[in-house]
């Protein structure tokens, strides 16, 4: 692979995780109104 080809593939994968990640939270947000335990 070349660099630009890894660096698309590691941009996919951030986007993809992020993506994961504000729909889990925003899931919990709205079925748990009450603030997470830190």
């Amino acid at each position: 692979m070349s660099i630009k080809e890894q660096l698309y593939v590691i941009h996919c994968k951030t986007c993809f995780s992020n993506n994961i990640h504000k729909f889990f939270f925003t899931h919990i947000t709205l079925h748990r109104p009450h603030p997470l335990p830190t």
